[in-house]
């Protein structure tokens, strides 16, 4: 299943598939270390967004998660 990050629940994981077109954006996201074939969990949706990927945790507003498109196994 795909989904955007920003819709994710809480606890669940995925793997990034694409990031945004917008430079900005997407310059930001991978400055930050989120890039294709990483797998992300949902710490907490509310906004910001707390996620955990490659051993940190970091808070982004919703907003920027938008383009953020993860493969979801189904549970």
């Amino acid at each position: 299943m795909v989904s955007t990050l920003d819709a994710m629940q809480r606890g669940s994981r995925g793997t990034v598939v694409s990031l945004c077109d917008d430079s900005d954006c997407g310059c930001c996201l991978r400055r930050y270390g989120l890039r294709e074939g990483v797998t992300v969990e949902v710490v907490s949706n509310s906004d910001p967004v707390m996620i955990r990927f490659d051993g940190c945790c970091l808070a982004l507003r919703r907003c920027l998660l938008k383009g953020v498109v993860c493969d979801c196994p189904q549970v």
